[in-house]
């Protein structure tokens, strides 16, 4: 575990290794302050993984993204895992909200 902490501001699968521990932890024990924890260090992962993704300009927002698919062949490979580990961490996001209000429902 310190060795994916100590890599965790710089690379994106260390990032998303350790948001993974700690969300496994809340998961399981339901406290407060592991449920916190989890979440600093999702938004810290989150900014991992948003430095490395494929930069957006502005007409590349989430509606032209509805519409129109991305052009994936211009992105390098960390751009795509980056990406790919964003949305793990969104989903991951919305599965600590998801424990966080059962952990609130009991206290």
């Amino acid at each position: 575990m310190r060795l994916m902490e100590s890599h965790c501001d710089t690379s994106i699968y260390h990032a998303l290794g350790n948001t993974f521990c700690h969300l496994m932890q809340a998961f399981f024990s339901y406290e407060p302050e592991d449920i916190e924890c989890a979440i600093k260090v999702m938004k810290a992962s989150g900014d991992v993984c948003n430095q490395q993704r494929h930069p957006s300009s502005v007409t590349n927002n989430a509606v032209t993204k509805m519409i129109m698919r991305p052009n994936y062949d211009t992105y390098t490979e960390l751009e795509i895992h980056a990406e790919l580990c964003y949305a793990e961490c969104l989903l991951s996001r919305a599965l600590l909200s998801f424990i966080q209000e059962i952990g609130r429902a009991h206290v």
